[in-house]
């Protein structure tokens, strides 16, 4: 983003980036971003927003949550009428109610149809899909580099002119008043989203930043949303309202794995140098498996599954820790444990399905690799059914391999060599039930080259 003061003597350019807090914003440039998906950090988050989606008159659903990976803090509604957060966000924040406020704002975007009265504004962007990469946040073990998710994805540039921060300002009020309203009704504290703030103006100040010199600002000052935070509370019920120790709890573990995927060992031990807590060791034993400390690592995650015996996360963990140091089939059996506590982790089944095809030798490996894809809820993955395809092959079953080979393509669109597929499966079956699926399927796919 480019800024014409400086402040305090430091180019205001350099400091300015980090200032940005659940904005509406729409990026005229915008780099490759990492798209972090994780079954534990999505799982905290549409439980505590979920009040608020029913309260509200938007389409918004739980699924369009996105989670970046993203050191800055920051929430923005995109012009997909996707919430995204960035990973950054996540550790600033010290209490889910915190969290909570914030995506209460920017479902208060969604209601007050703030996206579509923009878009004639803005210049045209591509959809957050186009413009990332997806990754797991356990994809860092594997590089063995401490530095892998440190350092910025995106490109925050020229993010408003004057005109249009003048108008989105009215629209930032007006979202701070229906977040405000749902968080009355849903009977948790506003003090949360007031706490925040006024941590974020201390941060400011630390680095010589003051509120009336951030003119490109689309948000009214910090300060004057929290004067009418105050406001609001002195006829709110639920001031003193707040999500339960074991919520706080889970909170604190998404971000112990966030820090000990994202941050270094010495970093870690810094953050959390005062305190002996499960948090703590949740992050160092990630940080440990980062940094080749294999032993530690193990030790510190085993502690914590002692502990909690029924957290399936703890388990997913150490099945990451020891796949990463080559021990897959250890690495199987926790994966195998985490799903049976937790069966809808779907990004952790198709890890194991992966796994699982990697030692492939026999009929009935095979058979065990179609009864973890048949629980998946999403199967439209191309990698994931040209493996089921091959899986097929190797049962000798030549129809399903050519009716999944016809899904790939489908996919791709090249609909002419996904229907000459579908008749090669035709010809290689007997079976009623299946000819009646690619059936169904060919219809499908020539209605496409029509």
């Amino acid at each position: 983003m480019r800024a014409q003061k400086k402040v305090g003597g430091a180019n205001l350019i350099i400091k300015i980036k980090i200032l940005f807090v659940f904005f509406l914003l729409f990026f005229s440039k915008i780099s490759l971003a990492n798209i972090v998906l994780d079954h534990e950090i999505e799982k905290f988050l549409k439980e505590i927003i979920k009040p608020i989606i029913t309260l509200s008159h938007s389409n918004f659903e739980e699924s369009d949550l996105v989670i970046i990976l993203e050191k800055t803090p920051n929430a923005f509604v995109n012009r997909d009428k996707k919430i995204v957060l960035t990973t950054g966000l996540l550790t600033f924040a010290d209490r889910p109610e915190e969290i909570l406020g914030i995506l209460a704002h920017e479902i208060g975007h969604l209601d007050a149809n703030h996206i579509d009265m923009r878009i004639e504004k803005l210049d045209n962007h591509k959809s957050i899909s186009e413009l990332s990469k997806i990754i797991s946040l356990s994809t860092s073990l594997i590089t063995n580099n401490p530095d892998f998710f440190i350092g910025t994805n995106i490109a925050y540039d020229e993010i408003a002119k004057n005109n249009i921060s003048n108008f989105s300002k009215d629209q930032e009020r007006e979202a701070d008043i229906i977040a405000l309203k749902y968080l009355e009704k849903t009977q948790i504290s506003s003090n949360g989203l007031k706490n925040f703030l006024q941590r974020l103006v201390i941060f400011n100040e630390n680095l010589g930043i003051k509120e009336e010199d951030l003119t490109v600002y689309t948000h009214p000052y910090n300060k004057e949303r929290i004067e009418n935070i105050i406001k609001f509370q002195k006829k709110s019920k639920y001031n003193n309202y707040y999500f339960s120790d074991q919520t706080n709890l889970r909170f604190k573990f998404v971000k112990a794995k966030i820090n000990g995927y994202t941050l270094n060992i010495e970093n870690n031990k810094l953050i959390y140098k005062n305190l002996d807590n499960d948090e703590k060791k949740y992050a160092l034993s990630i940080g440990y498996a980062k940094g080749g400390f294999i032993k530690e690592s193990l030790n510190l995650i085993n502690d914590l599954i002692i502990k909690y015996p029924e957290n399936s996360f703890f388990y997913e963990t150490k099945g990451e820790i020891l796949l990463n140091y080559g021990y897959s089939n250890e690495a199987t059996r926790f994966f195998e444990k985490s799903l049976t506590l937790d069966n809808k982790n779907e990004y952790l089944r198709i890890k194991l399905i992966f796994q699982l095809y990697n030692k492939l030798e026999k009929i009935d490996d095979a058979k065990k690799i179609l009864v973890e894809f048949k629980k998946l809820k999403n199967k439209n993955n191309n990698n994931l059914l040209n493996l089921i395809s091959n899986t097929y092959d190797f049962m000798g079953n030549i129809s399903e391999k050519f009716y999944y080979l016809a899904l790939i393509e489908k996919n791709k669109k090249n609909y002419i060599l996904s229907y000459d597929y579908l008749e090669y499966a035709k010809l290689n079956t007997k079976n009623n039930n299946l000819l009646k699926k690619y059936g169904n399927l060919m219809n499908e796919v020539k209605n496409e080259i029509q």
